[in-house]
């Protein structure tokens, strides 16, 4: 190799850096082990005009263009992290009392995001000439279905509106933003996708008063017609922040060859199981946590409390999870993660009968469970080293997650019981669903045991 490229050491498998690679990124990058950014960075050096790009994983262009996805995925994700509040507040209202589908609205709004990154992850890759306005028309198709919503004199409406038609929205933007992502964000991928989703955190942790002062004084299509104008507010001219780091191109991309051999791999079934447990169990809290708190006779303003907090400690999970998945296996984090949410969901949730233990419920569940989300983008690399087909896995792993999610629903609507039983787990009319998700997510945790396979050929 020339003096102006890393050159590798096959004996223990190091990159020894040269005096360029050093300009390039520093000298804190003298000696980096052999990792999943190792093939990302040696296809970005290698390439002829690299020098005339701004730099990955920092500089001014690159942190603009995080602060600015960070702001619409705040506000366009934040929104449905919310649906609890609407759940609540549909239940009690006379169009839609007591219907068990409801529900459904907020886990198809969710499990839509996640089940089309199949279909998404492609097309992004092969058209990012058009990424910028693949998000500008997923805002638009969020913007049309909370003004749809808002219009709903039927549960069919929500779920059509604020549902399915909100979740597509979402889907487009997101996958879009993910493709310009992972050109700015390489060595650091894992901390960025911890940062990006964090963001619907922090929209779930601001969200919640607002739209619950607002749903109480001016009822629901007052407050969904309030909350599109603010996505144009807020979004708009964050829109203008996003761009793509090299220049576009005026012809599709080559079709990316996927290696799919590895999906015949231990790791990639266990991968696989994991994230459909987890996404069956992670949102239910999110969902029934405030009308759990109603049957308790607490507060309005504690109910947005629970769910607020909830969101808060995501935030700092997915900020914690992705910055800890760059350095240790991404097996332990994930026994971590499961493991204690279980605990916590047994313990807390299904004993809880006060405001004191449902705060540290949530504070302890939405850290360690919410942080789980941003363990994605090194199970794609640990999977393959090539980074358009780290989307494509990514958009697996998201599927997956759709799956549990999808089925969430209409689980739980056969399982909600109707009476309220204060001396019972869970209250009763909860209980099913408190074991369910403690036990999806014990289940989870037992992947945890794939670190002590994870240097076997045959496992991965």
């Amino acid at each position: 190799m020339s003096a102006d490229h890393p050159s590798i050491d096959t004996k223990d498998h190091t990159i020894i850096t040269s005096r360029a690679y050093l300009q390039k990124f520093g000298s804190d990058a003298t000696l980096i082990s052999c990792s999943p950014v190792q093939s990302d960075l040696e296809k970005i050096n290698d390439t002829a005009s690299e020098t005339s790009l701004p730099p990955i994983d920092g500089g001014k262009a690159a942190w603009m263009f995080m602060f600015g996805s960070v702001l619409i995925d705040a506000v366009i994700w934040g929104f449905t992290l919310n649906f609890g509040i609407f759940q609540d507040y549909y239940m009690t209202h006379p169009l839609f009392e007591g219907n068990k589908y409801i529900a459904v609205i907020g886990t198809l709004a969710t499990g839509i995001a996640y089940l089309g990154g199949p279909l998404m992850a492609p097309i992004a890759i092969k058209y990012q000439q058009y990424r910028q306005q693949m998000v500008y028309f997923g805002v638009l198709t969020c913007i049309c279905g909370t003004l749809g919503a808002s219009f709903a004199t039927k549960i069919w409406h929500l779920i059509l509106c604020q549902g399915i038609v909100y979740g597509i929205g979402f889907l487009i933007v997101s996958y879009a933003v993910f493709s310009m992502l992972n050109d700015w964000f390489v060595k650091r991928r894992g901390l960025a996708y911890g940062i990006q989703l964090s963001a619907s955190g922090i929209g779930g942790l601001v969200l919640p008063f607002p739209l619950q002062a607002l749903l109480k004084r001016w009822g629901f299509s007052i407050t969904l017609r309030i909350y599109a104008v603010t996505i144009v507010v807020i979004v708009g001219p964050a829109l203008l922040l996003l761009r793509s780091r090299s220049p576009s191109t005026t012809t599709p991309k080559t079709k990316v060859k996927v290696d799919y051999s590895v999906m015949r791999k231990p790791i990639f079934f266990v991968l696989a199981i994991v994230n459909i447990l987890q996404g069956l169990a992670y949102y239910l809290p999110d969902i029934y946590i405030p009308a759990f708190a109603a049957d308790l006779s607490l507060s309005m303003g504690a109910r947005a409390l629970l769910l607020a907090m909830i969101n808060l400690a995501q935030v700092l999970g997915l900020l914690t999870m992705g910055y800890l998945s760059d350095f240790i296996d991404i097996h332990l984090l994930l026994f971590f993660s499961s493991f204690g949410s279980a605990v916590v969901v047994f313990t807390l949730w299904g004993l809880g009968k006060t405001l004191a233990p449902l705060v540290i419920f949530s504070l302890l569940f939405g850290f360690m469970a919410g942080g789980f989300e941003s363990l994605f983008p090194r199970f794609a690399t640990a999977l393959t080293k090539d980074p358009d087909t780290e989307l494509t896995f990514y958009g697996m792993f998201e599927f997956e997650r759709g799956v549990g999610i999808v089925l969430a629903g209409p689980i739980c609507s056969g399982l909600m019981q109707n009476e309220v039983d204060l001396t019972d787990y869970g209250v009763g009319r909860y209980k099913s669903i408190v074991l369910l998700v403690g036990t999806a997510l014990l289940v989870t945790s037992l992947g945890g045991l794939g670190w002590r396979f994870r240097g076997k050929s045959w496992y991965r």
